[in-house]
């Protein structure tokens, strides 16, 4: 309940941050709107949710963000990499990707099918791991906060800021791993 949702506005404002100063008015605008408008469908599909998202609404989502990652140009006027404007996107839709690739790696190791349905997801890990759903939720958003506002800062910073958010990334997304392999004395799955 309020996952799809809630990421999708933290990366919708991840992305906003990094078209605003660049005077990206037109994505800057589709950005607020498609904020605005989840933000609201969010306040009935958080838990306890009296609505539901399902599946095309968040392939929508995902699909919105991910054209506007294309669509969004990151340079500035700045001496960051070019290297590390690439890696804008992948911050400010950390968490998905995080998530597809434990899942996809996870399904591999056990010789089973990649398109397969499964419990493997981060909520779920976390939620066996003794949290409860609205838990693991916001967990999930603190993560999503927290690269997000490292890609809306790469654009602003050098070389050396730029090699420290993705390092920090890294951490975060480490860390997750090491939580997930020794919480609750479950196996290790990835």
């Amino acid at each position: 309940d309020g996952l799809s949702a809630g990421i999708s506005v933290i990366a919708a404002f991840s992305f906003f941050a990094c078209a605003f100063p660049t005077n990206q008015t037109f994505v800057g605008v589709l950005l607020m709107v498609f904020a605005g408008s989840v933000a609201g469908f969010l306040y009935h599909n958080f838990n306890p949710a009296r609505i539901i998202m399902g599946d095309a609404g968040a392939l929508f989502c995902g699909y919105f963000l991910a054209v506007i990652a294309v669509l969004t140009t990151y340079h500035t006027a700045g001496n960051v990499p070019y290297s590390a404007r690439l890696a804008i996107p992948l911050l400010a839709l950390g968490v998905p990707i995080f998530d597809i690739v434990t899942v996809v790696i996870i399904r591999w190791r056990h010789n089973e099918s990649i398109m397969k349905g499964d419990k493997r997801h981060f909520s779920h890990r976390l939620v066996r791991m003794g949290m409860t759903q609205r838990q693991a939720v916001e967990f999930i958003y603190l993560v999503a906060a927290v690269t997000g506002i490292g890609a809306a800062l790469l654009p602003h910073v050098g070389t050396v800021g730029a090699i420290m958010i993705l390092a920090q990334a890294v951490g975060v997304f480490s860390l997750i791993v090491l939580l997930m392999n020794t919480g609750n004395g479950e196996r290790n799955e990835l």
